[in-house]
């Protein structure tokens, strides 16, 4: 009597407020208000993801856009997307999809990357089913057109390329084949070219590079670019990683470092071109540039203006404690 009283006690603990059974971030461990990742590792200058990243966030995950243009905004069950709406909203059947038209950022400062043309919004169902990798919800990128960004932005990301500090974590995956022989754009804030000013963070598997990071700072005169040694990053699976840059520091080596899963930080770096303090050419662009397009999917981001180095370990085990990648 005690053990059934016990699992149907677990059982209307576990179900959020839709009726769903969810598991919340911290899988078996944490009740929804616990500590989440920007409780203990506050100011964030961007965090978006499909699992709630403070506990005091009250807003919407994502609006999500239908086929004939309808949309809906989704918020949180317990810790997790609200994914019943979702199939409640989007339906189920063979012939069902529903796009992302908004990814809301958690950290306050309200830099939501969107996209308002449903050709190039990046897909979360298909065919009547929500799109998982390693068994999370993911942002599906096509490789042809889609692309998101955060509007009015050119300013916002400077400390990305201007020799200030910045640390990025992200959940992603790249491709569809062990060697795509391609370059896809993770995010950016200009295009490549030399007389452009920005930031760029590439999966990079080709010209003698296979599957790297490839992280550019373009100054409107030169690129500094960092690119991690071959075989970094697998492509066609989820991989997190942690990259830190710092386009000025004194030491070249120490201009770029960067992580993938749980492995050693690695920092070739030899460029030492000056970064400029002027503005990006691009407001930030997620999973294109230009022409180019990422086939990959996304799980999470989370944007430093700071040093975190000292937090890494910290932040990137409390990823996988959730993703279980590595």
């Amino acid at each position: 009597m005690k053990k059934i009283l016990f699992t149907l006690c677990l059982a209307a603990a576990l179900t959020g407020a839709r009726g769903q059974i969810y598991i919340d971030s911290y899988r078996f461990g944490a009740a929804v208000s616990a500590d989440l990742l920007l409780d203990s590792f506050p100011t964030a200058a961007l965090a978006i993801s499909f699992r709630k990243l403070d506990k005091d966030y009250t807003g919407n995950c994502i609006t999500i856009q239908k086929d004939n243009g309808d949309t809906s905004n989704v918020a949180f069950s317990g810790n997790y997307l609200d994914t019943a709406a979702v199939k409640t909203f989007c339906g189920t059947g063979a012939g069902d999809s529903c796009r992302v038209r908004v990814w809301f950022d958690q950290s306050g400062n309200e830099r939501n990357f969107r996209q308002d043309t449903a050709t190039r919004q990046p897909l979360i169902m298909i065919g009547g089913a929500l799109t998982y990798d390693n068994g999370e919800i993911s942002l599906r990128f096509d490789g042809t057109n889609d692309r998101m960004l955060i509007p009015n932005s050119t300013s916002t990301f400077n400390f990305l390329h201007n020799g200030n500090s910045s640390t990025i974590f992200g959940v992603s995956r790249f491709g569809n084949s062990s060697d795509p022989a391609t370059i896809y754009p993770f995010f950016n804030t200009h295009t490549g070219n030399n007389l452009q000013k920005g930031y760029g963070l590439y999966y990079y598997d080709t010209d003698g590079q296979n599957n790297a990071f490839l992280r550019i700072v373009s100054n409107g005169i030169a690129q500094i670019i960092f690119a991690s040694p071959n075989n970094t990053i697998t492509p066609n699976q989820i991989n997190v990683f942690y990259v830190l840059t710092d386009a000025d520091n004194a030491t070249a080596a120490n201009r770029s470092i960067a992580a993938v899963n749980g492995g050693a930080t690695f920092q070739g770096n030899t460029f030492t071109a000056s970064p400029t303090l002027d503005d990006a050419t691009f407001s930030l662009i997620l999973g294109a540039h230009t022409s180019v397009y990422a086939l990959a999917a996304f799980q999470e981001i989370v944007l430093y203006d700071a040093d975190k180095s000292s937090d890494r370990t910290a932040i990137r085990d409390n990823i996988n404690r959730f993703y279980s990648i590595y």
